[in-house]
């Protein structure tokens, strides 16, 4: 019997006549992006992604006048705030869909990727927008908020997620 399904395994494994390996390769490899991952996407970080939305939406449209104006630092509080709330979401849903805490996924989606992203945004308000401007100290303040989320979820989400899933 395993005589017969390892023979089947090469079987499949040989390489067409005319191919070399690098062809059969591209013909014999899965897509890395799927619909399924979308749709998984979706069901794991729904939050995550309004929270990213809305950032977009907030980053592009005309600033609002408001008493506050006068207040020097308001406008880094507010990204502080944003980048905060959003990163403390990410960080909460992440711990609810993961048993374990990966220490690359998590450098790599709930840090790296948010200050990638802001200073994506900071780079288009500067060279792409006429009504808005790209400031490095509001990139700063970003940053400030995905750093003290970090800490907020790898000390209090990341324990009380654990201790609920054990």
């Amino acid at each position: 019997m395993k005589r017969k399904r390892n023979e089947n395994k090469d079987e499949e494994k040989k390489i067409p006549y005319g191919q070399n390996n690098f062809q059969r390769e591209i013909v014999t490899s899965q897509p890395k992006f799927s619909t399924m991952g979308a749709r998984n996407m979706l069901k794991r970080y729904p939050l995550t992604l309004c929270c990213i939305a809305l950032i977009w939406l907030l980053c592009f449209c005309h600033p609002p006048q408001t008493k506050l104006d006068g207040f020097s630092g308001i406008d880094k509080l507010v990204h502080v705030g944003m980048y905060l709330v959003t990163s403390l979401v990410m960080w909460w849903e992440y711990s609810r869909s993961h048993t374990r805490l990966h220490w690359a996924h998590t450098l790599a989606w709930l840090v790296l990727l948010p200050a990638s992203m802001s200073a994506v945004i900071e780079l288009l308000q500067e060279y792409a927008t006429s009504h808005r401007g790209g400031d490095w100290l509001d990139f700063v303040a970003n940053s400030t908020g995905i750093a003290l989320a970090a800490l907020i979820g790898r000390c209090i989400i990341w324990p009380s997620q654990n201790r609920r899933n054990a």
